[in-house]
């Protein structure tokens, strides 16, 4: 009755767009399968979000400055709730992130309504 955290890193992805599922496996051994997402890998753009973790504020770094405004930043706290949305305005933004309590988010940066990168960052408030 506790709820679990887990991540996978896809080291070599495939070209072009990628599918994920998760299998979740119950202690009886029954099992479902999430829905199905699509990761698009064919226009690999380099992001940083440092210093990670963070205290009272963070840096997004984009190298790709034919698609600023275009970028959507989404940081979810451990029970999945958006608490951070930002759009990219600069290759450079700065991050306020003094109202977020220590413990570990979860982010998402997304262009043109695809998720091109997610990750883990951690709040030492």
């Amino acid at each position: 009755n506790s709820m679990l955290q887990y991540s996978v890193m896809d080291n070599n992805p495939y070209e072009g767009i990628s599918y994920y599922r998760l299998k979740q496996t119950d202690f009886d051994g029954k099992f479902t399968y999430s829905n199905i997402v699509a990761v698009d890998f064919s226009t690999l753009v380099d992001i940083n979000i440092y210093p990670n973790p963070f205290n009272v504020s963070a840096n997004i770094m984009i190298n790709d400055a034919s698609q600023i405004n275009k970028y959507e930043l989404r940081i979810y706290n451990n029970f999945g709730a958006e608490v951070m949305n930002i759009i990219v305005s600069n290759q450079f933004n700065s991050l306020e992130t003094s109202k977020l309590p220590s413990g570990i988010y979860f982010y998402n940066v997304i262009n043109n309504e695809k998720i091109i990168q997610s990750g883990k960052l951690i709040s030492q408030q």
